[in-house]
């Protein structure tokens, strides 16, 4: 019921300033649709940027999750490399031990 009489109230008021004060009405009313038509525009603009930065943020943690998955398997790499490697010596040592007859003296008591 009190909206409604403000409302009213409002409605006399710009009635009266309509009549009584046309040029300052008219100036106002084209005021306010700049104003308007201003932060229309800058909405827009914020709604952008807000779509971009949700945007941005899931790259950012897709790439994360990618950084990660290159770390592990980066470690699982050296691994496997260190373990090619060794077995490859182990292999030439083998080798040299049943065709040449070649002794290593202590390595044999470590690879048997």
């Amino acid at each position: 019921m009190m909206s409604s009489q403000v409302d009213h109230g409002n409605e006399i008021l710009n009635e009266l300033g309509r009549i009584c004060f046309p040029e300052y009405y008219r100036s106002l009313y084209i005021f306010t649709q700049f104003l308007f038509f201003i932060l229309d525009d800058q909405v827009k603009v914020i709604g952008n940027v807000i779509t971009e930065h949700e945007q941005l943020t899931e790259d950012l943690q897709v790439a994360k999750g990618s950084i990660g998955k290159l770390f592990r398997r980066e470690i699982t790499d050296k691994m496997l490399m260190y373990f090619v490697v060794g077995f490859f010596i182990f292999t030439c040592m083998y080798i040299l031990k049943v065709r040449l007859r070649i002794s290593f003296g202590w390595l044999w008591g470590i690879f048997g």
